[in-house]
């Protein structure tokens, strides 16, 4: 990342950008570049301050503003994460350095759209959350090609067990372990099964009557450490939860009943996730005592999503309808004429308003 990152005189700006307070920015000879490596951000704290900058204001880029964004964040500067939408419309030739002077422009007047950053102490958890994310869905990527590649060999676990890997295929894992272990015969095979299966053992050894070869077994065993890494990733990032959400500080104590609440709203509605009676337990202390999963359609990783994407302060927009479309549930108004041209609400992807559509 060597992107320049350009400051005026008395501000900030192009990633980086600054303060409605100070003389005005009489054109491009007020501009200083730095370079974006940590050395560069250094240096331009000390050119800020010199400045007497309290302001920093930078262009919402994604995983290159956000570096940017913590390092001046952190030195106690005042940050401003702007929507591209509202500063992508500079006047004349667009370049970094009208950028930086536009952006300068937009805070003096005090016009800047800005984005909306959660609390800084939730990070690390909304990081986590969605990393496991990421690994439940490389985890579910590997159990398909666990499947496919036992259905070359045609043998159809997925018609003899209904669970091939979960929490409660015990079945289909004992039978994929076997074959990995050398045993062919379809009878011992079946006799792996568990007592609860309504199939009998003649219908599930017909389905494990296949044909195997050499790199079969090979790409399958490949496969299965896989499907097991991820799922160790998966259960020690759940550990890593529960301990960060335990060491954010709260503003209500534990309600005394919080744990029987814990396992009712369990019953209601199912996640992955593990230990959920310590998981509830914790969102309740953060939430003051309120319980997100008594929402109907709510589970616990659902709730955590929730928690950790939005915090909990809620004061950050002003009304339930600004909140509401935030994260694009809400719908549209293109009108022309009076007319309602559409309607559909706005394409948001967060991983927020991902949560918020599988409750409803």
């Amino acid at each position: 990342m060597d992107r320049g990152f350009f400051c005026t005189a008395n501000c900030a700006a192009g990633p980086l950008a600054p303060p409605p307070a100070g003389p005005k920015c009489r054109g491009k000879k007020d501009v200083r570049s730095f370079e974006a490596e940590t050395t560069g951000l250094i240096r331009t704290d000390a050119f800020l301050r010199e400045q007497g900058t309290g302001i920093v204001a930078m262009e919402a880029t994604g995983a290159y503003s956000m570096p940017v964004f913590n390092f001046f964040e952190d030195l106690g500067y005042q940050c401003m994460l702007l929507d591209p939408r509202s500063v992508r419309m500079v006047p004349g030739r667009k370049s970094d350095v009208s950028d930086c002077m536009w952006i300068r422009r937009i805070v003096a007047c005090g016009l800047p759209a800005e984005c909306f950053v959660p609390a800084k102490e939730f990070s690390a958890l909304r990081r986590m959350l969605r990393t496991r994310a990421c690994t439940v869905r490389e985890r579910s990527s590997a159990i398909n090609r666990i499947v496919r590649c036992i259905r070359e060999a045609n043998i159809n676990l997925e018609n003899a067990v209904t669970d091939v890997t979960g929490k409660t295929g015990k079945t289909g894992k004992s039978i994929i372990k076997a074959i990995l272990g050398g045993e062919r015969d379809p009878l011992v095979l079946a006799e792996l099964r568990d007592d609860l299966r309504k199939k009998s053992r003649d219908e599930i050894a017909r389905c494990l009557d296949g044909v195997h070869t050499a790199s079969t077994v090979i790409i399958l065993g490949h496969h299965v450490k896989d499907f097991e890494s991820k799922s160790a990733l998966v259960d020690a990032l759940d550990e890593k939860i529960v301990g960060c959400l335990e060491e954010l500080e709260s503003p209500l104590p534990v309600p005394e009943d919080a744990s029987a609440a814990a396992r009712a709203s369990r019953t209601r509605k199912r996640s992955s996730l593990n230990d959920q009676d310590r998981v509830w337990t914790q969102l309740v202390r953060l939430c003051g005592g309120v319980g997100l999963t008594e929402i109907p359609g709510t589970s616990v990783l659902l709730a955590l999503v929730i928690v950790s994407e939005i915090g909990t302060d809620m004061t950050r927009w002003p009304t339930v309808k600004h909140f509401a479309s935030w994260p694009g549930l809400s719908p549209g108004s293109k009108k022309s004429g009076g007319k309602v041209m559409s309607a559909a609400s706005r394409k948001v992807r967060g991983p927020a308003a991902h949560a918020f559509i599988m409750a409803g």
